[in-house]
């Protein structure tokens, strides 16, 4: 399992995970084998992300299906729609689930990212078997995976300590300490690691050019702790 950390605003969206994963067999049964593989791609000419937990779907060359969705989009010669894009996901993912046939275990899959039309930043929620995608409310907190219920608590919790600390617009609070301090807070979750990975979409207004978002990406290893500007948004309540 997993855990995925999702939110957003009409400025900006926003998801953090982690990349330790727990092998199954072929029978869908834990081996008790650890991995730690990327769950998060980044589709930068869409200027969007999607990202997996619960069950790993693979491809039949036994590679993760989102690095086979990833190079598909990235090599599809003629750009698509934003809507296009999101739907051929979730239909890549859904057959991939339906080809592998372990119905017993559930799937998910969140896209996020900034709408290229619009300008107005989104995330999405994918379920197996359908794969259908649900929005997510604005300012709502959204944990998918191991403990989420717990973890979304904790993230709570840790928010309204840093608003503390935040100035009165809350146009500092910082993303990347957010979910660090977050998924740090839960270590006795053996089903959660380092190293952890974070995306950031932020409509871009400027004039007078085709970049339509602004990305912020990292990856945080173990004791690699700091804080980067670059995550600081303006985040004043959360659901």
């Amino acid at each position: 399992m997993t855990i995925f950390m999702g939110i957003q605003t009409d400025d900006f969206s926003f998801g953090a995970i982690d990349t330790k994963t727990t092998l199954r067999s072929d029978t869908g049964e834990k081996t008790g084998e650890i991995q730690y593989e990327r769950k998060i791609f980044g589709l930068e000419e869409y200027r969007m992300s999607f990202a997996t937990a619960g069950l790993v779907l693979e491809t039949e060359f036994e590679i993760r299906t989102g690095y086979y969705v990833k190079e598909k989009i990235d090599s599809g010669g003629k750009k698509k729609s934003y809507s296009d894009v999101i739907n051929e996901i979730s239909d890549l993912y859904k057959q991939a689930y339906e080809d592998q046939g372990t119905y017993e275990h559930e799937s998910y899959l969140m896209i996020f990212g900034s709408n290229p039309n619009t300008l107005k930043p989104f995330l999405y929620k994918c379920s197996s078997p359908n794969f259908e995608p649900e929005a997510i409310k604005q300012n709502e907190l959204f944990f998918i995976g191991a403990y989420s219920d717990q973890y979304k608590a904790k993230a709570t919790e840790i928010f309204n300590e840093l608003m503390l600390e935040c100035s009165s617009d809350g146009y500092d609070f910082n993303l990347m300490e957010w979910a660090t301090k977050t998924f740090d807070a839960m270590s006795h979750n053996d089903a959660v690691g380092y190293p952890y990975i974070l995306h950031l979409y932020k409509p871009y207004l400027a004039l007078f050019t085709d970049d339509r978002a602004q990305y912020t990406g990292d990856t945080i290893s173990k004791g690699e702790y700091r804080i980067r500007t670059d995550f600081d948004v303006e985040l004043t309540h959360i659901k």
